[in-house]
């Protein structure tokens, strides 16, 4: 877990966490046992935003993503928080980068990036079936 923290021009502390975590689905419950049903859906990247006294302004996991804003006080935002200078918003973009290499997350890609191949390669098949048989 990395955190970047700054001060705002109001005096408010506020900081970015970036971390790699595993996502869990919940699936249900057994009715059996009353044991949680859960899918492993592997890691993903989670960046957050807060700023004190407002709490959480922004989270990747409700879709806030990091973007270059054309702003007079900042040069990017994350969801709502505004990224105030360059040197910031490198700290995230490595911090981001260092989870990106994570040896488990890196093989977690190729599978997925495997997985949508093999998909592509399937319609394009069944397109082809079907184009031949007239549909």
């Amino acid at each position: 877990m990395t955190r970047i923290e700054w001060s705002h021009g109001e005096g408010r502390r506020a900081s970015v966490t970036v971390d790699l975590e595993r996502h869990v689905r919940h699936l249900g419950t057994n009715d059996m046992t009353g044991e949680a049903v859960t899918e492993d859906m592997g890691l993903r990247i989670v960046t957050t935003g807060e700023v004190d006294g407002m709490g959480v302004v922004a989270d990747s996991r409700r879709g806030a993503t990091l973007d270059r804003v054309s702003h007079p006080k900042a040069v990017a935002a994350l969801g709502r928080l505004g990224i105030p200078t360059e040197d910031l918003l490198a700290q995230i973009e490595a911090a981001v980068a260092a989870c990106e290499a994570d040896h488990e997350y890196v093989e977690q890609e190729a599978r997925r990036a495997a997985g949508r191949a093999e998909a592509d390669r399937y319609e394009r098949e069944t397109e082809e079936i079907y184009r031949a048989m007239g549909r």
